[in-house]
């Protein structure tokens, strides 16, 4: 089985830590969970680093896994989040063991197609830094997955990640907004069976808002128009950085 050794930049869409290295058999291969991309050479040329990361064995991870699974469900005060919400989708958090209640670190379970518990996301509280424990490489199914099989409405994955996926859920659910109309999502062609099923009040479009004959056109008006501008050395109409033309 294929471990995680250690997260490297991914110079293909210059994310800093994106591109995960998989060891297996002493073969390395390389994933980039910021724009989806096999990587089958991570290293290139260059040899690994002897300080990479220390290898987990499977006993390890297994561990790691149940000790997640036993963490509480607790509420998310910061982003409006109920407890309820949260124990639906599944996810746990660990506190801080300084005062043992302040949340620090939310984890998001991933599941296979018999709904074993595979993987967990994991991602500090409040900052936007996440990491994997478990196998998270190749097929897998999204997070929220069981829950969506037992439902049969339509769904939206939203695209800032599972916590906004929970919180869309509860808001269209309890009805603090009335619909949501969504036209980009996390992953494209939105799968059939996606987290928030439960929802009859969402309209979902396959990312073509522009795709009208009247705004492609414009848009390649405006395009043009910005071209010519800059070329003859004026300000073009649609600069949304006019401060960086002084530069």
């Amino acid at each position: 089985m294929a471990r995680c050794v250690e997260k490297l930049p991914h110079d293909k869409c210059g994310s800093s830590d994106a591109l995960q290295v998989f060891e297996d058999k002493g073969k390395y291969t390389g994933y980039c969970f910021n724009c989806d991309t096999y990587v089958p050479s991570p290293y290139g040329d260059r040899k690994q680093e002897e300080k990479a990361s220390p290898i987990s064995s499977p006993e390890d991870v297994a561990e790691q896994l149940y000790d997640i699974g036993k963490l509480p469900v607790l509420e998310r005060s910061d982003r409006v989040l109920r407890q309820d919400t949260l124990d639906w989708f599944g996810v746990r958090t660990s506190v801080s063991e300084q005062d043992g209640v302040s949340p620090i670190v939310s984890y998001f379970p991933f599941h296979n197609d018999v709904g074993e518990t595979t993987s967990y996301k994991a991602k500090l509280i409040p900052a936007k830094e996440m990491w994997t424990v478990g196998e998270f490489k190749g097929k897998r199914n999204l997070f929220g997955w069981s829950q969506a099989l037992s439902t049969g409405a339509r769904v939206l994955y939203i695209t800032e990640g599972e916590e906004d996926a929970c919180a869309l859920y509860q808001a269209l659910s309890s009805h603090q907004i009335t619909a949501a109309a969504i036209d980009v999502t996390e992953v494209e062609p939105i799968p059939q069976n996606d987290p928030l099923l439960t929802l009859d009040n969402i309209i979902i479009t396959p990312h073509i808002a522009s795709a009208s004959v009247a705004t492609r056109t414009k848009m390649a008006i405006m395009a043009a128009t910005n071209l010519i501008a800059g070329l003859r050395g004026e300000v073009p109409p649609n600069c949304v950085n006019p401060e960086a033309l002084t530069r």
